[in-house]
């Protein structure tokens, strides 16, 4: 998954409150800075599944944070932000080209979406399992301890999603 789009308008939107005296909270911009620093970790090892969380955590965060300091600025001004937000969503996602998935390990049937998750004592099997499960996705647990969750394009984004607020509820 690529986020650095995503990043960029938030990063962008932060620049603009602040040059209007609107107080970004310190948290906001460390979270930023935090998700472009897993955004580089993930940009050389895209199989380090904690990276994904991470990033995802601390981009809702920042997103959500941001988008109600620009809501005191007025709706229109919040409005012409989300949409470019949106639009830049939307323009990565048309210039990624559909690639087969060249399979990392041998058993996953063709053409489906994985991630790959290092197992800890934050994150359990049993809660992998539950929530794969409750996003209709298969798992097997590999030799090295980690587990590879796969399926559907769609139903992996709802998995990575509800991996993150778990974390973010343990935290």
């Amino acid at each position: 998954m690529d986020y650095s789009d995503r990043w960029k308008v938030l990063e962008r939107l932060m620049t603009e409150l602040r040059r209007r005296q609107i107080n970004v909270p310190k948290e906001i911009m460390t979270s930023l800075k935090t998700a472009k620093t897993m955004i580089s970790i993930s940009e050389v090892d895209p199989k380090y599944s904690e990276s994904i969380l991470s990033i995802e955590d601390h981009l809702l965060t920042v997103e959500s944070r941001l988008f109600e300091l620009a809501e005191k600025l007025g709706h229109d001004f919040a409005e012409t932000w989300t949409k470019k937000f949106e639009k830049a969503q939307r323009r990565r996602r048309s210039q990624k080209k559909e690639a087969v998935n060249a399979l990392p390990f041998r058993g996953l049937p063709k053409g489906k979406h994985w991630i790959r998750i290092k197992l800890s004592s934050e994150i359990l099997e049993e809660k992998v399992k539950a929530l794969a499960s409750q996003s209709d996705l298969s798992c097997e647990l590999q030799k090295d301890g980690r587990m590879v969750v796969y399926g559907g394009k769609a139903e992996v984004q709802d998995f990575v999603k509800k991996m993150a607020e778990e974390q973010r509820r343990k935290r």
